[in-house]
């Protein structure tokens, strides 16, 4: 049985086979991962992001979309750490699988793509 609670994270509980039959406990990720057989909803949500960019690099050059992410400012940067950027975190994602390559470029072949994006959904396969 799962329930939710405030932090939007589930709890998924169950009754163990032992002595008192009235304890419950959690479940722990890799034992619901074994259970349902889905991988976990980070590598979910890192997919759609992925998924995202390679529409983003397939759009035409004139779209918005296209515009804002190869946008430049002038302005200089404000003192204290950078802020990250949307490209930088498709980047790190890209490099938890291995791939350092020019992703605009790569996402151009959707069959390729795709190949990337079930990856990063399930990198050690089910």
């Amino acid at each position: 049985m799962c329930l939710g609670n405030k932090g939007g994270l589930r709890k998924c509980i169950l009754k163990p086979f032992g002595k008192d039959i009235n304890e419950w406990r959690r479940r722990k990720n890799v034992e619901l991962r074994t259970l349902y057989n889905k991988p976990f909803i980070t590598n979910i949500i890192k997919s759609k992001i992925i998924q995202w960019a390679g529409h983003v690099a397939r759009a035409d050059p004139t779209s918005n979309i296209k515009r804002v992410l190869n946008l430049q400012y002038d302005k200089p940067r404000p003192v204290g750490r950078p802020r990250n950027t949307w490209e930088k975190g498709v980047k790190n994602i890209l490099d938890d699988i291995g791939m350092y390559q020019d992703w605009q470029n790569i996402a151009q072949d959707r069959q390729e793509w795709k190949r990337l994006v079930g990856e990063v959904k399930d990198p050690g396969g089910l």
